[in-house]
């Protein structure tokens, strides 16, 4: 089950629109699943794509972007008739900015290695809270009041909450892991990784729901009076020893690939429900791009 990433598009508010609920449709067997789907992995954003993600508007950096870029255009546009500026209406972000999908650990090799755990701020989050810090009280009661009082086509591109943790598309893609975790390959892969670590002199944490090393998790809590990493430096070292075991044993492929495995026959039993949900992510993107590209 992916753990997104999906912070950014919060800062103008968590948009309310109807959740997606539906019937769905059991898999025919705890051994239903299509080993020819296979995970992709995107080293461009550090995203692991998997086959339910054609049917989620804020499940891949891009489609997140496109909708927080509209919302900030008309966050800009509200502040600029309330006579404030808004810088982070003309910034465009970089992917480099993307955490990427960590739900089997660290995987790409570069980015770890540059980046360590921690890939740099937004573009966007950095505009604003820099423009944050230097204006007065009449620019954040402008900025609060914008976020709240988006125009409704823009309002309206986000998923609610419920959608988000509820409808048919998180309750397939929970299933899917549910079925996936406990396939034979899952644990052998993880085994194979715990190996690696260990021959690279780091210990693993070996839990269900752990994707780092004991060394990690000490490190990501030893921090200073200003949130930032103590050992920064350190950091990277551990970062790239696991990102390097979870490339050299296909961790995150493998697992990748076993959830695909299990989503598409969930797919293809509720396909007609999920036609309705792709048509709606859809008109969304169009919406948020035809926006960008008149007001941006």
């Amino acid at each position: 089950m992916k753990k997104r990433r999906r912070a950014l598009a919060l800062l103008s508010a968590l948009l309310m629109t109807a959740a997606l609920a539906g019937c769905v449709a059991a898999p025919k067997s705890q051994t239903d699943k299509d080993p020819s789907v296979r995970a992709r992995l995107d080293y461009a954003t550090g995203e692991i794509i998997l086959p339910l993600d054609a049917y989620d508007v804020l499940d891949t950096w891009q489609d997140q972007n496109t909708i927080f870029r509209a919302q900030q255009i008309a966050v800009g546009t509200c502040m600029s008739s309330r006579g404030q500026t808004y810088t982070a209406a003309h910034v465009v972000d970089s992917p480099d900015s993307s955490v990427g999908d960590r739900q089997y650990g660290l995987w790409d090799v570069a980015s770890a290695k540059k980046y360590g755990y921690t890939p740099p701020d937004s573009a966007i989050k950095t505009a604003i809270e820099a423009e944050a810090a230097a204006q007065g009280t009449a620019w954040h009661k402008a900025f609060d009041y914008c976020n709240a009082h988006l125009p409704s086509a823009i309002a309206n591109l986000a998923p609610s909450n419920t959608e988000m943790t509820k409808s048919i598309v998180p309750r397939l893609a929970t299933e899917a892991f549910n079925l996936a975790s406990v396939d034979p390959g899952w644990q052998r892969a993880r085994a194979k990784w715990w190996t690696c670590l260990r021959a690279a002199g780091l210990d693993p944490q070996t839990g269900a729901d752990d994707w780092s090393s004991k060394q990690a998790q000490q490190l990501l809590t030893d921090v200073d009076s200003t949130g930032h990493l103590s050992d920064p430096e350190n950091a990277i070292r551990v970062a790239f020893k696991e990102a390097t075991c979870n490339d050299q044993t296909g961790l995150s492929q493998t697992l990748g690939n076993l959830e695909a495995a299990y989503q598409q026959p969930l797919i293809d039993q509720n396909q007609a429900a999920l036609n309705k949900v792709k048509a709606l992510k859809q008109q969304r993107l169009q919406t948020a791009t035809e926006y960008i590209a008149k007001n941006g």
